[in-house]
Formats: C-alpha cells, sequence, structure tokens
C-alpha cells in the first residue's frame, strides 16, 4: 500500500491504545469524531478498524482490587505491592496486534524519532537525614538527577535538604503531608494543599506532580488533584508499567511506574544480585518495545545500601541507550518534528513484545515470566490500611497459593 503517514484515533475514548502508539513514535491525530474506530492513514488510502473496548479494561474499577503474586522463585514473602489488576499493557497491545497484523509488514511506517526515556523516583517515606543525603550522592555518582516524591510532614525540621537537592538539579514534587491514604475528598484536598504549600514556598516554584501513599487512589482524589491545578499523577494502583496516558474525562496525566523496588526485593527474601539481574532483563525487555521507564526505590536502609547494585543497574540502562530524564522533564518532552521511516514489521515486533512480556527467550531462562509485570498482594506490612482488607488479602494469597500447589503436583 505504500507509506502510513498518521494513525487517526480519539485519545479521549481510547486513551490507553493511543497512548501505547505514541509511545513507539507513531504519528497521531487525535480525531474525536471516532469512537472505537482506528484510522490508518496512508498517502492515497485510509483503513478503518475497530477496537472492542471492554469494560474488563476499565482500571477504575481495579484500583484497589487485589491479586495474589506467584513465582517459581523460591522466597521468604512474596513481594508486596498493591497494584491494578489489569495488566493495560498487554491488553491494549494484544487489540493493536490484531490492526497491524492486517497490514503489510513491507510498508513504510512513519515515526518520530524517539529514544525511550529512563527515569528513578524517591519515595521519601519518613526522613533520614543520612539517608537522603546518600541518595543524593548516588544521584550525583550515577551522573543524572532524581525525581523526588516528598512525605512533608516528617521532614519539616530538615527542609533545607530539598531546597540544596532541588538547587542541584533535583525534580522535587509532591507524595504527601502525613502518609495515609486518604479516600475521603475533603481530607485529600487539605492533606494534599498541607504539603505542596510547603514545598512550594521552600523551593519558590510550582509544584505539579504528585505520588499518593502507597499508590492508591479514588477517582474523587484525581478530581481533587486536577481541580487544584497538578498535571500528572505517578503511581501503580490505577494502572502499571504503562506509557504516559491521559486519565478519561479529566486532563490530569498519569506516569506508571514499575512496581517492583530494591525494597521489595529484600523484604521478600531476594539476593541482591537476584534484584539486579531481574532488573537488567526488564529494562532489556521495555528497550525492546521501545517504552519509557520508571523504576524507584525509598532511601532508608534501601537505597543507601545498596548503592552498588543500583549503579550496576544504572550504568546497564545507559549502554542499551536510554536517555535519562526526571519525570517532569519526561512529561514536558514533546515529540520532535524529526522524523524517519520504518516497515510495518518493526512496529508489529514492538506490540509483539508488549502483548507478549513472557515469551522473551532470556528472561525465561533464569526466572518466572510473571515476575516481569507482578500483579501483587496487599502491602501486609503496612499499617494505614484496614483490617479487613488485610484478611481478604491474605485469603487471596492462601487461595493463590493453593492454586501453585495444585498445578505443580499435578503438573503433567
Amino acid at each position: 500500500m505504500g507509506l502510513i503517514k498518521a494513525i487517526r484515533i480519539n485519545s479521549y475514548t481510547q486513551p490507553y491504545a493511543h497512548a501505547v502508539l505514541r509511545s513507539i513514535g507513531l504519528m497521531i491525530q487525535d480525531d474525536r469524531s471516532l469512537h472505537n474506530q482506528v484510522i490508518v492513514q496512508y498517502e492515497t488510502t485510509n483503513l478503518e478498524f475497530e477496537i472492542n473496548s471492554s469494560p474488563n479494561t476499565n482500571p477504575y474499577l481495579y484500583s484497589s482490587s487485589l491479586r495474589a503474586f506467584n513465582s517459581i522463585v523460591h522466597t521468604q514473602d512474596p513481594p508486596t505491592e498493591l497494584v491494578s489488576k489489569i495488566d493495560l499493557l498487554s491488553v491494549t497491545a494484544s487489540q493493536l496486534l490484531t490492526i497491524f497484523n492486517n497490514l503489510s509488514p513491507s510498508d513504510d511506517v512513519l515515526i518520530h524519532k524517539k529514544t525511550p526515556a529512563f527515569s528513578y523516583r524517591v519515595d521519601s517515606d519518613g526522613f533520614n537525614l543520612t539517608s537522603v543525603e546518600k541518595t543524593l550522592e548516588l544521584s550525583h555518582k550515577a551522573g543524572f538527577p532524581f525525581t523526588w516524591f516528598v512525605d512533608v510532614a516528617p521532614a519539616i525540621g530538615s527542609l533545607d535538604f530539598y531546597k540544596r537537592a532541588s538547587e542541584s538539579n533535583q525534580d522535587i514534587q509532591l507524595h504527601c503531608y502525613n502518609h495515609l491514604f486518604q479516600p475521603n475528598a475533603i481530607k485529600f484536598r487539605r492533606d494534599v494543599l498541607q504539603g505542596r504549600n510547603i514545598l512550594e514556598d521552600l523551593l519558590s516554584k510550582k509544584i505539579t506532580g504528585y505520588s499518593g501513599p502507597s499508590g492508591r487512589y479514588t477517582l474523587k482524589n484525581y478530581k481533587v488533584l486536577q481541580d487544584l491545578g497538578f498535571l500528572y499523577t505517578s503511581d501503580f494502583s490505577f494502572a502499571y508499567d504503562f506509557p504516559l496516558f491521559s486519565i478519561p474525562s479529566l486532563s490530569l496525566v498519569q506516569l506508571p511506574i514499575y512496581p517492583f523496588s530494591i525494597g521489595s526485593s529484600i523484604s521478600a527474601g531476594w539476593d541482591p544480585k537476584l534484584y539486579v539481574k531481574h532488573m537488567k532483563e526488564y529494562v532489556h525487555l521495555k528497550f525492546l518495545q521501545g517504552q519509557d521507564v520508571i523504576l524507584y526505590g525509598h532511601p532508608e536502609n534501601r537505597i543507601e545500601l545498596y548503592q552498588n547494585q543500583l549503579i550496576e543497574i544504572f550504568d546497564y540502562v545507559k549502554s542499551l541507550g536510554f536517555e535519562f530524564l526526571t519525570i517532569d522533564k519526561l512529561f514536558d518532552r514533546c515529540v520532535s518534528n524529526n522524523h524517519r521511516s520504518v516497515k510495518t514489521s518493526s512496529v508489529i515486533n514492538k506490540l509483539w513484545n508488549m502483548a507478549n512480556p513472557q515469551r522473551i527467550g532470556s528472561f525465561n531462562q533464569s526466572l518466572d515470566a510473571r515476575y516481569i509485570l507482578p500483579t501483587i498482594i496487599y502491602k501486609t506490612r503496612t499499617t494505614d490500611f484496614p483490617f479487613r482488607s488485610k484478611i481478604k488479602a491474605y485469603l487471596f494469597v492462601l487461595k493463590e497459593s493453593l492454586r501453585i500447589a495444585h498445578s505443580w503436583l499435578f503438573r503433567v
């Protein structure tokens, strides 16, 4: 058919498909007249396809749902995080793959020149001056700035640290004032305003990014953030391990992260070398997918103690060719006007790697593939969640453990 000049899609009704196509670098035209249709625009011909929108892919339904983590790697405990129950990336990529499989692999596709970006996020839960100083030293040693989401109340007496960090090009954003999940919109608004006002007075700059305690949100929380002028959030309960996308019906943008930190691995009984191996294979997978990567960690007893392992990961990321950006720069990054053409087969390969992460050979040889996108259990060690939810989490873990035991005992 020739050269594919652009893809027309409605970013409002199909935000996830829009985000995945844009993340690959495809030339996108936002067409609000479309609903489930995707128009592949050639130089002289347009082809129309349809995406079936299923309510099961609505992350609002799953932002606080649980599914037990499971793996063949024997550890003391599974890594514990609460994330979106739906793997939006593989679901969305599978839908788009059906479209591109109907196109000629030899057709040329016009794409933006885009280098995958890497960001490292520091969640400064609590405050220990020695720990955050060592984390700042790690940033200088690694040669790129981090993004810090600040837990304000514990740092009240030592906020000068964050002012110094900001002056050394670190990206400072808001985590919370008090580290509690606040489903009540009024209490949530009060907490956000209190923390943001302190940081803005300290840094003499506008705070536009937010990351909620334990990554948990409700739709009311998102609306409060939008009303207060925040531009983006970063978490892993609404969606995780997914390209930047606009939250449906809101102007707020979501930058999901990979939810498995060095702290999660240590708590799970992993040897630090296993974490390094896992992360190298993970970022390699994301590079094959053409995707940006955001990793995170906590300073105290985590980042400060495992700097050598993190430097090894950062060096590997650099060797792959990622561009190092703070999260605010990742949000601001505009698509370059420079473009080039690739074959449709190249786009198909990236979508296939997104839709089938468990089938990446190098990963299967060493770790169970389910570690790639951990849809994980409740934070049982966290005290700011209702007791009933903790009981529910344990029941999920028990049920999943029995399922795994059954499949192992009666495997063919």
